[in-house]
């Protein structure tokens, strides 16, 4: 096995356009039935013309020599090293063999792809399964001779020297003849660029090759060739992008004596066939390449070209990755830019340019990894958790080839102890029939107004000494809502229990949750008109309820606001019981009577003044009807005893 290094280009200043090189000082080699000139050195440079007239390049024609090659060729292909162009489709190449025949290389493929230096290197081959582009931007490889000018025009001629159309369009055309027909045994092969563009576009070809073979066809093409995993360094050991500038190739040939390997058409290494199997090493500066094979049988006779893989090498480290950033959801101290918080898991962000993956360090070991978008930015999360303390934390980032990235400047990170944040309840709704009815009239809103009513959830229960006075409304209670402040909840339906005596516990037909205002608001699946509620939150089911709504020195002050325990609220409901006592009586009539025509509009200006809890219909006005609604109910009183005080089994529960 032997290696070959890849021609570095060398990169000088554009040429005149009238420059003129001598090739004839290139020495050349013989290989038995095939041969290449060594190649012509001399760049070429490409320019355009304003008038869109086909302007020759800078060397024009550029002349590479082969020597001593016996019999009619039987196969030519041709690699231009270092194509690059502005606007590839302005270009078009044309090979001319010793005896004159012109084979059109390539003509507008490319579309206006530039490709900027240093170029792409092309091998222009029948043997091969492709075409250049015609639109899309052309890549490194071999392709076949490839014309897209326009065939209605017919073949536009190159500039003198170059010979008359026609032109052939496959290296075919140069089958049978001698390649080596001067006295010396040598054949100048002529290389014709022209750019026929007139956008001012420029480009080059820093080096080119014809390869000719005469004799026999050759032997079987071999084995795509395949990268040893050695050699294809990276997170993926198959995808062909390798920091390895000396990557090894291997594969399998049937027949022949040696087997040469190509990138993008030039030999780069070749390796002798042992049982069936070759491996090649080659040496290859950075850049991307078509990895193709040939076998050579003992006569010298080159067979058809493999398929190929395209390799990418890169050499070069990545560029240092910005300073990792906490996330605002990870920051979750007083400030989301301090760099405080409580999260053991924290989220990075950041940028990491060229880069297929992260990894972030702290303390001198990792604590987390992941993948860089397109875009160059990242979000990794720490894995395991981090204790508490303090940390410096930085980023190194590698490439798809496994080159790594200097580390970022550090981070400072506190991680501290979680501060429990708990929360309560801040109001408790009840709602009735009628109470908060879609387009009330005047008198109607005004008694909501009177009374406290929300028009979504409805009375407010009062804190303090008026929290057990019962609601006297004729409707009864047929919803429940509960409002929730600082970190408890979000609530569900299975959170809450309400028990009464007249019924132990009360169904619920349904539940919604309101984010927006942290309320859950339960729909009994009968109203109650005469019951003592007794509404508990369990603190076990509704995450970081504190629960207590301490309302001062009354029966049910719903705990002390020590943090933990049930929520534990009580609420009388009591139809007619205008003066709120728990009994309807003689009272509760003489209290109505006294109100008899106030409105809420008109409440009067003294003595027995309207009032909402007279106005048991919720209409706005004590009238007859309220009146009557209270006698029908005389001598009904709130029930004995207290609802049970011992939670119930939650069917509900959150895991």
């Amino acid at each position: 096995m032997s290696t070959f290094p890849l021609p570095r280009r060398s990169r000088s200043p554009k040429s005149s356009a009238g420059f003129r090189s001598p090739i004839e000082r290139l020495e050349s080699r013989l290989l038995m039935a095939t041969a290449s000139a060594n190649g012509n050195p001399v760049p070429i440079y490409i320019y355009s013309h304003p008038e869109e007239v086909p302007t020759p390049a800078s060397v024009y024609a550029s002349v590479a020599i082969i020597r001593n090659l016996e019999g009619p060729i039987s196969d030519v292909r041709v690699t231009l090293q270092g194509f690059s162009h502005e606007a590839p489709e302005d270009v078009d190449v044309l090979l001319v063999s010793p005896t004159g025949t012109g084979v059109i290389v390539m003509s507008d493929a490319g579309g206006q792809f530039a490709i900027p230096d240093p170029g792409v290197d092309i091998t222009i081959s029948d043997k091969a399964t492709r075409d250049l582009p015609e639109f899309d931007r052309i890549a490194g490889g071999t392709y076949r001779p490839t014309n897209y000018d326009d065939v209605e025009q017919g073949q536009q001629p190159f500039p003198f020297p170059a010979p008359e159309p026609p032109y052939q369009t496959t290296m075919s055309a140069f089958n049978g003849e001698d390649p080596t027909p001067e006295n010396d045994g040598s054949g100048r092969w002529l290389l014709f660029v022209v750019d026929d563009g007139p956008f001012g576009a420029d480009g080059a070809i820093y080096a080119w090759t014809p390869t000719v073979s005469t004799g026999g066809s050759g032997p079987a093409a071999p084995s795509t060739p395949d990268q040893a995993p050695s050699s294809d360094s990276g997170a993926s050991g198959t995808d062909n992008v390798t920091k390895d500038n000396t990557p090894t190739f291997r594969g399998t040939a049937t027949a022949g004596t040696e087997v040469r390997l190509f990138a993008n058409g030039t030999q780069v290494g070749s390796s002798p066939i042992t049982n069936g199997n070759y491996s090649v090493t080659a040496d290859l500066a950075d850049g991307t390449y078509s990895i193709t094979a040939r076998a050579v049988d003992a006569q010298g006779n080159e067979g058809d070209e493999s398929g190929g893989i395209d390799v990418t090498i890169d050499t070069a480290a990545p560029p240092v990755p910005d300073v990792p950033d906490l996330t605002p959801e990870s920051d979750t101290g007083t400030s989301n830019t301090d760099n405080v918080t409580s999260d053991t898991t924290p989220t990075f962000t950041g940028r990491a340019d060229e880069a297929a993956t992260v990894t972030l360090v702290a303390g001198g070991r990792p604590i987390g990894s992941g993948p860089v978008a397109a875009d160059g930015t990242y979000n990794v999360t720490v894995s395991p958790a981090l204790v508490t303390g303090n940390y410096d934390v930085f980023a190194s980032s590698t490439d798809l080839a496994g080159n790594f990235s200097s580390p970022s400047s550090s981070l400072h990170v506190v991680i501290q102890a979680p501060v429990v944040e708990f929360g309560g309840v801040s109001q408790v709704f009840v709602n009735g029939p009628g109470l908060t009815a879609a387009n009330p009239s005047a008198d109607q809103a005004a008694f909501r107004a009177a009374a406290g009513i929300d028009a979504t959830y409805g009375y407010a229960i009062p804190a303090g000494a008026n929290q057990l006075k019962a609601t006297p409304w004729i409707g009864g209670v047929s919803a429940v809502a509960i409002r929730l402040t600082g970190f408890a909840g979000p609530l569900e339906q299975g959170d809450l229990q309400l028990r009464g005596v007249a019924v132990p516990t009360y169904a619920f037909q349904g539940f919604a949750y309101d984010a927006a205002t942290r309320t859950g608001v339960w729909t009994l699946a009968q109203p109650v008109t005469n019951d003592k509620l007794r509404l508990v939150l369990d603190d076990a089911l509704v995450p970081g309820l504190d629960g207590e709504w301490n309302n001062g020195a009354d029966t049910y002050p719903s705990g002390d606001n020590a943090v933990g325990g049930d929520f534990d609220f009580r609420v009388n409901v009591l139809t007619a019981d205008a003066t709120q006592d728990g009994q309807v009586n003689a009272l509760d009539l003489s209290f109505i009577k006294q109100r008899l025509n106030r409105t809420a509009l008109n409440p009067g200006a003294s003595g027995a003044t309207y009032s909402v809890f007279g106005d048991l219909n919720g209409d706005g006005k004590i009238n007859a009807l309220d009146l009557s609604a209270a006698k029908q109910r005389v001598n009904r009183h709130l029930p004995t005893g207290e609802p049970a005080a011992t939670a119930l089994l939650f069917s509900d529960r959150r895991v």
